[in-house]
């Protein structure tokens, strides 16, 4: 069996513009979640979000430039941030055993609004609408910048996209139909993406304490807080990483998917629990082994007790768990991802 280990990361999140950035906000509780008065303007219930701030203008051509929605461009600050960890040259990714794959949601929901503006004026769109809101916009886009030439596939499973992401990635070198994936998740950063999740009320209404309002586990919790962001690793197979003198971050050796078959916003849980069940059985590893969970966790009433009760199940003495959404909010299509990072 081939082993697959992690050789780059690279994040942007409301909480920084890279690791580094990310990292000393989380030592220092330092929450990425603000008030956003246009929201408010637009009438949402909630107007409280986690946003970029200060993101550098990418370097990027024209002509790539031209066909990318706001979700592409920060998954290429992600992706350039997790190849130059990876120590990884250009020409060492244009290569038929090198894949893309990214998680994703929804691409430029800002273009869809144009879309409904200039309907009886569609030239007014321009030459490169269709290729900043089709479902696999992120994942070809990067490849094309990129320049590789395996497999190019976008995940959307919700906010599992990210993680879901990583995981058929490493299905792929396993198997040995690729050797180095670039993967992860994005989430852009428009009103237009989250205004459903308002209407089903979803979304905490803290907005008086806005570092506060996203509290996983908490019992006085009233709801997440959308937020936007890309996490993007680089998975490699062990041998392939040592051949070329890679520092190795992490192993990654157990992951499992499935559907709960119950809800599609109330899970029965049993999913849940399967999931863990199966991603130890193919890590090889007992409960007791696992010393700390990231939980998906949003903040939600629901959500969160089903997690909880699905994690004591699991590990009866428990291993410390947290979520990191109490800063980031919860950024959908890359959450699995940033997680991961």
């Amino acid at each position: 069996m081939r082993r697959i280990v992690i050789t780059g990361m690279g994040i942007v999140s409301c909480l920084g513009n890279n690791r580094q950035e990310v990292l000393e906000s989380l030592r220092r509780g330092r929450s990425g979640i603000e008030f956003i008065p246009e929201r408010k303007a637009l009438g949402f219930r909630s107007a409280l979000g986690g946003r970029i701030r200060n993101l550098p203008s990418p370097n990027i051509p024209k002509r790539n430039l031209r066909q990318m929605g706001p979700g592409s461009l920060l998954a290429v600050h992600a992706t350039r941030q997790a190849l130059e960890g990876a120590e990884l040259e250009p020409h060492q990714i244009r290569h038929e055993r090198v894949g893309v794959i990214i998680g994703n949601v929804g691409n430029m929901q800002d273009t869809y609004q144009q879309c409904r503006m200039f309907h009886d004026k569609t030239q007014k769109l321009g030459g490169t609408a269709e290729q900043k809101v089709m479902g696999d916009s992120v994942s070809a886009n990067l490849s094309v910048l990129l320049g590789t030439r395996g497999y190019s596939l976008t995940v959307s499973a919700a906010c599992a996209s990210g993680a879901a992401a990583i995981g058929l990635a490493a299905q792929l070198i396993r198997t040995g139909l690729q050797d180095l994936c670039i993967c992860g998740g994005t989430q852009e950063d428009a009103w237009e993406s989250v205004c459903h999740f308002d209407a089903l009320q979803a979304f905490s209404v803290r907005e008086s304490e806005p570092s506060k309002a996203s509290r996983p586990f908490d019992k006085h919790r009233d709801g997440l807080v959308p937020s936007a962001g890309s996490g993007i690793v680089v998975l490699e197979e062990l041998e392939h990483a040592k051949q070329r003198g890679a520092r190795i971050c992490a192993e990654l050796i157990g992951y499992a998917l499935n559907s709960d078959g119950y809800d599609m916003t109330n899970p029965s849980g049993e999913g849940s629990i399967r999931c863990m069940e199966q991603a130890l059985h193919e890590a090889g590893i007992m409960p007791d082994q696992v010393d700390y969970i990231n939980a998906h966790a949003t903040s939600t009433l629901v959500g969160d007790a089903m997690e909880a009760q699905a994690i004591a199940k699991i590990f009866a003495k428990g291993p410390y768990v947290s979520s990191t959404k109490s800063m980031t909010g919860h950024d959908a299509g890359a959450a699995g991802s940033n997680a991961a990072v």
